[in-house]
């Protein structure tokens, strides 16, 4: 692998889901928010909200796998960050398959599907996680 390869995949992994890291700002850190199956309660985005104002700039972002970045937040606050986060029922810290699993709406919420999608997402996040290790992402 070249160099650039190198910076290639790092960055793939950071933006592929969960994570906290540090922004190219001096002192200002990141951090990636995994919900279940992307499912978020209405409380959840609140308290999400509020975080975002209280320990960064205000900001959320979506990443295209459904989880949601919080940036801007002063690095002696990330770890009272992230524990405000898991207290709303979140994760920051999953496995590459939790990570990237994205499952669309399903009979939950579309008229034409047939599957209960999020729950099947689910199960096959837990199945793999059980049977498989990565050190990579992986996207389903």
């Amino acid at each position: 692998m070249t160099q650039a390869d190198d910076l290639l995949q790092e960055q793939r992994k950071e933006l592929f889901g969960p994570f906290s890291a540090k922004q190219a700002q001096p002192g200002l850190s990141y951090i990636g928010i995994v919900a279940r199956a992307s499912r978020f309660a209405a409380a959840q985005l609140r308290g999400l909200a509020d975080i975002a104002e209280r320990r960064g700039s205000g900001t959320l972002r979506l990443t295209v796998w459904q989880n949601v970045i919080l940036s801007d937040v002063p690095d002696d606050e990330t770890a009272d960050a992230i524990a405000e986060i898991e207290a709303l029922g979140l994760a920051t810290n999953v496995s590459a398959i939790r990570g990237g699993i994205v499952a669309c709406t399903g009979n939950a919420g579309c008229k034409f599907a047939l599957a209960d999608t999020k729950r099947h997402a689910l199960a096959l996040a837990d199945q793999l996680d059980r049977s498989l290790a990565f050190d990579e992402p992986l996207n389903i």
